[in-house]
């Protein structure tokens, strides 16, 4: 299994999903993930439709069980138009050796 690298002298555009992009899309996700991990069309369609947002990390909280050493949670964040930046929610689900690395 060969493992891919981000390339900077390669350019790229982020944009919002789009219906036409659903064919290519499936064909990556089945491509990338094995029977099982990968998602069924109607799964993916369904994730493909939930509204989403560009969120920054505005801090962490320590784990329970490591605090001072391991990442618990990463506090997410959005910036309004006047550049003040308000508390959007958490993210948690990361395994012991992902908190360790952070």
């Amino acid at each position: 299994m060969s493992v891919l690298f981000y390339n900077p002298a390669m350019a790229f555009t982020l944009r919002s999903y789009e219906p036409h992009d659903f064919a290519a899309l499936h064909k990556l996700d089945q491509a990338c993930f094995v029977a099982g991990i990968s998602y069924s069309r109607t799964t993916l369609r369904y994730f493909l439709t939930l509204a989403a947002a560009d969120c920054v990390v505005a801090g962490f909280r320590w784990y329970k069980h490591g605090s001072g050493t391991l990442v618990g949670s990463l506090l997410l964040g959005l910036y309004d138009d006047a550049g003040a930046l308000h508390h959007v929610g958490v993210t948690s689900a990361f395994s012991m050796a992902t908190r360790g690395r952070f």
